[in-house]
């Protein structure tokens, strides 16, 4: 048996994947599909800013040493389909909030954005 492809062969299976035909026939094979979250975690508050970034920092650092399991429970990534291997950060930022409940005193409070994707079963 020849295993050799031909030129004509080459040159189909070259359209396949410079149209995207191949990609779409793989990504059902899979039986997965790509799902993107954001989530927000807070810091306690304090009575400076640069304590809720500091705070906000270290959460921060913290899960980027995260396991995707243990990511997928810190960021509650919803779990129906969920393959808990795959949850993975794509872009992350601290900013922090003011809050004032009295007058005069105002309180900081750190927020970790966190954006991230993950992959789920496809439907059957």
């Amino acid at each position: 048996m020849n295993k050799n492809l031909t030129i004509p062969a080459l040159v189909f299976l070259g359209t396949l994947l410079s149209t995207g035909l191949a990609a779409d026939h793989f990504e059902s094979i899979d039986r997965y599909q790509r799902q993107n979250g954001t989530s927000t975690l807070r810091t306690d508050l304090v009575a400076s800013k640069e304590t809720a970034y500091q705070q906000g920092h270290q959460i921060k650092s913290a899960l980027s040493r995260q396991s995707a399991y243990q990511l997928h429970r810190t960021l509650r990534v919803p779990v129906n389909r969920l393959d808990v291997r795959s949850v993975k950060i794509d872009d992350s930022y601290v900013t922090v909030q003011e809050l004032s409940r009295d007058p005069g005193q105002i309180e900081y409070q750190g927020m970790v954005v966190v954006r991230y994707h993950y992959r789920t079963h496809a439907d059957r």
